[in-house]
């Protein structure tokens, strides 16, 4: 996992920095120190100007340790004059005003102790759709750092964060689009957080928002960072499960075809066998259980091999190709089992090879034959390859 070469430590000041944006969201516990803890942060701070560096190291250390207790004598300070007593006091004072979520992600980085990751209420419903293993905890990691204000919100009041959500969409649109192409990058955490948080029963989800979401999946960073790392893609796959309908298949079937997420092939596999999904949905489905599933997977598409739902046509010169959904089945069929759908008589793909040989998403419409006779041929050929297999 390349992105997670930093270390540790580095990983760890990032969380100040980046996480800075949750105080709003994750307000730290109040806590009242007693006279003595202040009378020992008081000459601790004093000491954070010893001559002795081994003196303010200790001194340091020991502030560090007291954490909020000692925040009112550190805030104090913050006048001292001594530069080097202020320096350190403004960053001992950053790390106890942490709150809670900081404290356990930090915890988490120094320890990688999954019962730290317990104080936040999202790591169990994370850790069911992404996984629980190092690469999932850091994705979580990644994910609550880039986006932890926003989860908050989403715990705080699920019922009011439609429009947050949309808000911060928006906002991430005008980072990554402008008019005149694209602007900035946002990385794979602020993807996979807005997927983690779209995909909650708890929040009302529109299609308006659903559009937004799959803009994101379209930049070529993100689809690498999604092609190598598992967790994200059973986040995506939830995702779908749960927001995606007969309006929305289109926008996004097409996307993840091109994404090759293999996880999604039983999802592909149920739509494709409902007889409530639309043709056009239906065949798109089929393509992906043919681009990416198993023969297996393919043997529950037969049924469709007589389906003359018509998809539309396209034109080879002068000739009008007719797509059927059989056409699209038989080409799902052809290609789970590790054929080649051209060389089954195809017209369109035929002529256009490279169409065929790019990979990624290719039209239904572009699977259709002239005549019936071309795609009985085709259905022909097929079954005795099949034959010829079961034979061996």
């Amino acid at each position: 996992m390349q992105r997670w070469a930093t270390t540790g430590l580095g990983l760890t000041l990032g969380l100040l920095t980046v996480c800075a944006a949750i105080k709003g969201a994750d307000a730290p516990v109040v806590t009242v120190p007693t006279p003595d803890e202040l009378g020992q942060a008081a000459a601790l701070v004093k000491k954070l100007g010893d001559p002795s560096y081994e003196a303010r190291r200790d001194a340091d250390k020991e502030l560090q340790q007291m954490g909020r207790a000692a925040k009112k004598v550190l805030r104090d300070n913050l006048a001292n004059g001594d530069p080097e007593v202020v320096r350190r006091c403004e960053r001992l004072l950053t790390l106890a005003t942490r709150t809670e979520t900081e404290l356990a992600l930090d915890a988490f980085l120094q320890n990688k102790d999954d019962k730290l990751l317990l104080k936040l209420p999202t790591w169990g419903r994370f850790s069911e759709m992404a996984g629980k293993d190092e690469a999932a905890r850091m994705l979580f990691v990644e994910m609550y750092s880039s986006e932890g204000a926003l989860l908050e919100a989403l715990d705080k009041d699920p019922k009011a964060f439609g429009p947050v959500f949309n808000t911060r969409c928006t906002q991430l649109q005008q980072i990554l689009w402008t008019p005149w192409g694209t602007q900035g990058n946002i990385g794979l955490g602020q993807v996979v957080a807005l997927l983690f948080a779209a995909s909650d029963p708890r929040m009302t989800f529109d299609i308006n928002s659903f559009y937004q979401m799959t803009n994101f999946l379209y930049p070529n960073n993100i689809q690498q960072a999604f092609k190598a790392d598992a967790g994200s893609r059973r986040i995506l796959t939830t995702f779908i499960e749960k927001r995606c309908d007969q309006n929305t298949l289109p926008q996004i079937m097409p996307l993840i075809l091109t994404m090759e997420i293999k996880e999604l092939v039983p999802v592909a596999l149920k739509m494709a066998i409902a007889k409530e999904t639309q043709a056009y949905n239906k065949s798109t489905a089929m393509l992906i259980v043919g681009k990416m599933g198993t023969k297996e997977d393919a043997a529950k598409l037969e049924p469709m091999l007589t389906d003359t739902t018509n998809l539309g046509a396209v034109m080879q010169g002068t000739v009008r190709l007719d797509a059927q959904l059989r056409d699209v089945a038989l080409a799902a069929v052809i290609e789970a089992n590790g054929q080649s759908p051209t060389d089954y008589g195809f017209p369109y793909l035929q002529a256009n090879p490279n169409v065929a040989a790019r990979g990624g998403y290719v039209a239904p419409s572009w699977y259709g034959f002239a005549k019936d006779a071309d795609r009985t041929e085709a259905l022909k050929k097929f079954r005795d390859w099949q034959g010829k297999q079961a034979k061996k």
